[in-house]
């Protein structure tokens, strides 16, 4: 297992706008997820740019009854209830005899073999994972691995549960050649509290960071959690790397560009909004995903008290002479319980008119959600120049509308799902006719040192905000409840604004 280099020498030896209007449907999503997370007052918990890709396999070994290491002896060729095969040709039956129990034992005492659909695919290792959940058990896809993933997946039971000393213990497999290890090492991260991100300090390498952060073949992921780490782990001296990219005219240069101010204002403090201001917050032809990825980092940075909340918020400030972009931040203030900008909301509901008039409606939920008596005396006053405005943020919202927070209070990640994704029910199997196994010499099943590693993982990433496996308590199916009321939410926003506020010439 080889050891990357993210981790310093110190400690190697102790590791084997849419510029004017912007998209509506994309500017009702981004509204929606402003509603529904918090900004100034909660202290920031995951590592702050880094989506996880889907579960880790620790928490599909927590979320399992039974999880085994298998080789496949058998197959068979599934056919329906009339008789016919399936019209996929890679989709088999396979009778797979336990090599490991990694979980379960007293549960599956007794069983040596298994039988379960899985994909056939040329050339992957005949060793696979399998996880088994519920009562009776209910069998995953079976993932094939290969050995370095099977040693991997095996010692994740004696890792720490949490904190430094857990995330540290993933750090060498950042840049693992096995895909499968790399994106649990690096969801692993994605969902360590930011905190723990900061303890492993002496652990990183900054210029081993920027090194890879030039590769232009670095997936995004990595990108983010890269500029994340080097914001820990780096000084003033690199932050003219990431103003350089923060500034580039190239949109591959840029991305990850939430990370990349984040890490930049790390670095330099204070003195570094003035280069996201100028580039982002000010300037007309900067695009609409930028300038939304630069707040997501004064956001973080509202958190992390790196700098005065006076500056940040002053920097904030900055979109509402913009009207096309002041929604974006108006939910800011009110969670941050600034008050003090009803002479900037009125100047604004004035100036917004028909090409930005969407912004109206923030304007009025923000009044109400003011405790300030002259806020309600300006409602009374913008009244007359839109009632239309005023009643549909009456009627659509509740007072305090932008302050409820719907985000748990502990900051902690989403419950993991009762059952790994992939769940087979024994009625779904299909009849089947027996069909040899290939001989070694026609199919390399066991894998070799010049094998290709495992590129992808056969399990479906799944959204881990919710429970998502088939239970007997929820017909929601694979979505969620949380996950159709986000999406219904977020269309209706979008075809409310089209028939609400319709656009002008201009303003398209």
């Amino acid at each position: 297992m080889r050891t990357s280099p993210v981790v310093s020498s110190k400690r190697n030896s102790c590791y084997p706008l849419l510029r004017g209007a912007s998209s509506l449907a994309l500017r009702a999503t981004l509204m929606l997820v402003v509603m529904l997370g918090g900004t100034f007052t909660r202290e920031a918990v995951a590592c702050p740019f880094c989506k996880a890709v889907g579960n880790t396999l620790t928490e599909d070994l927590a979320a399992s009854t039974v999880a085994v290491i298998a080789e496949r002896v058998a197959v068979k060729i599934p056919t329906t209830k009339d008789g016919s095969r399936s019209p996929d040709p890679t989709l088999k039956l396979g009778i797979f005899k336990i090599q490991e129990i990694v979980k379960g034992h007293t549960t599956i005492k007794g069983v040596s073999d298994l039988e379960i659909l899985f994909r056939d695919a040329v050339g992957e290792p005949n060793r696979y994972l399998i996880f088994g959940s519920g009562d009776p058990l209910l069998w995953t896809t079976p993932l094939a691995i290969t050995e370095s993933e099977a040693e991997y997946f095996k010692a994740l039971p004696s890792l720490p549960a949490k904190g430094a000393e857990r995330i540290e213990k993933f750090l060498p497999y950042l840049e693992h050649a096995d895909r499968l290890i790399s994106e649990d090492a690096y969801d692993e991260f994605a969902r360590a509290p930011y905190a723990d991100v900061k303890a492993i300090k002496p652990l990183l390498s900054a210029e081993h960071l920027k090194r890879r952060l030039e590769d232009p073949a670095l997936d995004l992921n990595h990108r983010r959690l890269y500029a994340t780490m080097l914001g820990v782990c780096g000084t003033r001296e690199d932050a003219p790397f990431m103003a350089e990219r923060i500034t580039s005219p190239d949109r591959a240069y840029r991305k990850g560009l939430d990370a990349f101010v984040g890490c930049y204002l790390t670095l330099m403090g204070e003195a570094g909004l003035p280069l996201v201001e100028q580039n982002l917050f000010t300037n007309e032809q900067a695009e609409f995903t930028d300038i939304n990825a630069a707040l997501t980092a004064v956001r973080f940075h509202l958190d992390e008290k790196i700098i005065p909340r006076e500056r940040l918020i002053a920097s904030l400030k900055l979109l509402l002479e913009r009207p096309e972009l002041a929604d974006l931040v108006i939910p800011d203030f009110a969670r941050g319980k600034v008050w003090d900008l009803l002479p900037e909301m009125e100047k604004l509901y004035v100036k917004s008119e028909k090409t930005s008039a969407w912004v109206r409606v923030p304007i009025i939920r923000y009044l109400r959600d003011n405790p300030l008596p002259e806020a309600t005396a300006l409602i009374e006053k913008l009244r007359e120049i839109d009632a239309e405005s005023v009643t549909r943020a009456e009627t659509m919202f509740p007072k305090n509308s932008f302050t409820i927070d719907e985000t748990p209070s502990d900051g902690k990640i989403a419950a993991t799902p009762v059952e790994p994704a992939g769940i087979q029910r024994p009625e779904e199997e299909p009849k089947v006719d027996f069909e040899p196994l290939p001989s070694e010499s026609e199919t390399p099943y066991i894998a070799s040192a010049t094998a290709p590693s495992h590129t992808a993982r056969e399990t479906p990433a799944v959204d881990t905000t919710e429970t998502t496996a088939v239970s007997k308590e929820s017909d929601d199916g694979f979505f969620g409840y949380r996950t159709i009321v986000l999406a219904s939410a977020a269309i209706l926003l979008a075809v409310l604004g089209i028939a609400l506020f319709p656009r002008s010439k201009a303003a398209r």
